[in-house]
């Protein structure tokens, strides 16, 4: 006994949607057809039944008298004779009329099951193409030739969906690709720390310890980031809770926290601080700022300057990040939201992971809050992040 499988079900299911669509546009066309027929019909009777009843109504001689009952039976027979000739004619043109009207709407029923399969043909075309389309060939696309049409635009509609599957299926893996590679270095470099000083006959107290605390510091490294990568999972999958958050404190603190790197560039920072209260998580909103702080940090050059601001805006609290740094196209502003991309260019760090900013998109997006990223003619960022305001603001 042959076991259905979800994909034959899908197909089963579709068919009897499709069979049942088509029956009904049928019953429709069908219908509309029977009632103007029958509407048609009754007009042109009752139009003939008037022209024909006219005429033979004032065919009796009244003006006879009464002493003459030869005449007057006479004009009673012509009435009754003349009476029953319209009256079979009358049902004559309306049986046949029926007869007619009942092969139109045969017809119109036949006609109407071929119209309706015409008509849902580009719609079985695109429900197999769809049916195939899996992970495997997302490049597929419902392909409709012929003029536009309300199913073109679904078509086109089924297609832009396609593409952005395919562009999410194709991160993902380029995503999952540098996270076994960044997952993967510090346990070899580890690795072959320890085997190097294993292998050493003469090792000594002091090299194993060096070798132990090279060791810590690469797991350290990779603490740091499984700790990104958590915030990233966290940030994407959404917020539990909202708490009232003041975007200028949270600002005021991450700068705080950058002071030693801050001082070892020689890195001018300017906090403007403004109260700018959101709803939001405290945690996630550190991390945003902190690593939209960094970020200006870490891709700037020597000297330069980065200008951190908070202030409300109408409904809005926003935190506006700018800084100097090197030139940055247009066109790669994409790429540097995405996980694991770097812009190495006139770096004062290079301690980086190149998450940073894929993190700064996915809390944004968890506080549904508006990001601007626009690179600055004369070199660096000006990242504005607008997120709603707190309703007692």
């Amino acid at each position: 006994m042959t076991q259905s499988t979800p994909e034959m079900e899908g197909a089963a299911r579709s068919r009897r949607i499709k069979s049942t669509v088509r029956m009904r546009l049928t019953l429709l066309y069908s219908a509309l057809f029977v009632v103007s027929g029958s509407a048609l019909l009754a007009i042109v009777y009752l139009l003939v039944k008037h022209q024909i009843a006219g005429p033979f109504s004032v065919g009796v001689d009244t003006g006879h008298h009464a002493g003459q009952p030869g005449d007057s039976s006479a004009a009673s027979t012509a009435a009754t004779s003349s009476g029953s000739g319209p009256s079979a004619a009358l049902g004559h043109f309306l049986s046949q009329s029926a007869l007619a009207l009942l092969v139109m709407t045969a017809l119109s029923i036949a006609f109407g099951w071929f119209l309706a399969g015409r008509l849902l043909s580009p719609l079985r075309h695109m429900t197999n193409t769809a049916r195939r389309i899996s992970e495997h060939n997302l490049h597929e696309r419902l392909a409709l030739t012929g003029r536009p049409t309300e199913l073109s635009d679904l078509a086109d509609t089924i297609n832009g969906l396609l593409s952005r599957l395919q562009n999410a299926f194709d991160a993902q893996r380029r995503f999952i690709a540098n996270v076994s590679h960044e997952l993967r270095t510090p346990l070899t470099v580890s690795r072959a720390m320890m085997q190097v000083s294993l292998a050493d006959p003469d090792l000594t107290l002091d090299q194993l310890r060096s070798t132990c605390t090279d060791v810590l510091a690469t797991e350290r490294e990779q603490e740091r980031t499984l700790d990104a990568l958590l915030t990233l999972a966290i940030g994407q999958r959404g917020l539990d809770h909202r708490d009232p958050v003041d975007l200028a404190a949270i600002a005021t603190q991450a700068v705080d926290r950058q002071r030693d790197i801050i001082a070892s560039h020689g890195i001018t920072v300017k906090l403007h601080s403004a109260p700018a209260a959101c709803l939001g998580d405290a945690h996630l909103l550190a991390r945003l700022a902190s690593n939209v702080i960094d970020n200006a940090i870490r891709y700037n050059i020597a000297s330069g300057q980065v200008h951190v601001t908070t202030s409300r805006r109408g409904n809005e609290s926003v935190l506006t990040v700018v800084n100097t740094g090197p030139v940055v196209e247009p066109d790669e502003i994409g790429r540097l939201t995405e996980p694991f991309q770097r812009h190495d260019r006139a770096r004062t760090n290079s301690a980086g992971l190149g998450i940073g900013l894929s993190i700064v998109v996915a809390i944004a997006n968890a506080h549904d809050a508006d990001l601007s990223i626009r690179p600055r003619s004369c070199g660096g960022l000006d990242i504005r992040i607008a997120f709603p305001g707190a309703p007692d603001e």
